[in-house]
């Protein structure tokens, strides 16, 4: 709930013209090949990259 007399405006844009959605879905596209066997794209990450597992019970 926002505060009385404050006000919010929201935008809405394609996802292709978000370069915040472009991010996360390289970094999820390099993780998910790394676990596949193929390194070269986490590697590139570098530091920038912490990659923890999450328990689902999936």
């Amino acid at each position: 709930m926002l505060p009385k007399g404050c006000g919010m405006r929201a935008e809405h844009v394609p996802g292709a013209i978000e370069p915040l959605l472009w991010m996360s879905d390289i970094v999820a596209g390099a993780v998910r090949a790394q676990r596949l066997g193929d390194s070269r794209y986490t590697e590139l990450l570098g530091d920038a990259l912490i990659d923890f597992d999450v328990p689902t019970d999936c």
